[in-house]
């Protein structure tokens, strides 16, 4: 189940990604995946620094 509703989330987000990533244009525009990825290494900050705080 858990993997299962990790696929669909990480579906979700790739179709988020995709409709963001309309908004760039020409050369400078990112891939689906590069974007995903810099979104996951943002939410990995965010989980850092909370639970350096928490700490």
């Amino acid at each position: 189940m858990k993997i299962e509703l990790e696929l669909t989330n990480r579906q979700h987000v790739l179709e988020l990604a995709e409709k963001t990533l309309m908004v760039f244009t020409g050369d400078d525009r990112p891939s689906v995946e590069e974007f995903v990825m810099f979104l996951e290494m943002k939410v990995e900050e965010i989980r850092t620094k909370r639970l350096i705080e928490v700490i």
